[in-house]
């Protein structure tokens, strides 16, 4: 999932993070290794694994499940949902 524009945090609210994958943006809960990464740094991010690459170091989040993974690929829920019932 080649994006920009990720949001990585220690922390969001259930309801935030919910809303943002029902919108297609992608975001992660990464507890360690957060201090290390910057504003424009490149970062390898696999979303099915729950693996951060970051200037050489791996960090690990909760790998999110394919349901989630189909929303964030269709753009958001309502294209999924659309695709689903055949009308993408």
């Amino acid at each position: 999932m080649g994006r920009r524009g990720i949001g990585i945090t220690e922390w969001f609210s259930r309801i935030f993070f919910r809303n943002a994958i029902n919108n297609g943006l992608p975001v992660i809960e990464l507890k360690e290794g957060i201090d290390a990464i910057k504003k424009g740094d490149n970062v390898k991010i696999d979303f099915e694994s729950g693996i951060v690459l970051h200037e050489g170091n791996t960090y690990h989040f909760p790998a999110l499940p394919k349901e989630v993974l189909a929303n964030l690929e269709e753009g958001g829920l309502i294209p999924h949902v659309r695709k689903e019932l055949g009308k993408a």
